[in-house]
């Protein structure tokens, strides 16, 4: 697969979580197994079961690219995603 056009020719961005102490590193996307996007800018939820993120979705041929918001467990499984909207959803938090 060529990511280079992927994040405006960023590539592709992983979210990982670690310790502290920099150890336990992992990879929540490829755990996931969603590693063929661009995600950033993670928020975990205020339990942290939960972590929202903004995607730049690779659609299908039938529809746009576009910034939208998904959520996924702490593990980095159940893949949600939220918004479909036609405009730039970025940047999510959870309200404490």
């Amino acid at each position: 697969m060529n990511y280079s056009g992927q994040n405006w020719g960023s590539g592709i961005w992983h979210i990982f979580k670690v310790r502290r102490d920099g150890g336990e590193l992992v990879d929540l996307s490829l755990a996931g197994n969603h590693t063929d996007r661009a995600e950033y800018l993670p928020s975990f939820s205020p339990q942290g079961t939960h972590i929202l993120f903004g995607s730049l979705y690779e659609a299908n041929t039938s529809e746009e690219s576009h910034n939208n918001v998904f959520m996924m467990n702490a593990d980095g499984g159940s893949l949600t995603r939220l918004t479909f909207s036609e405009a730039s959803d970025m940047f999510p938090v959870w309200i404490y």
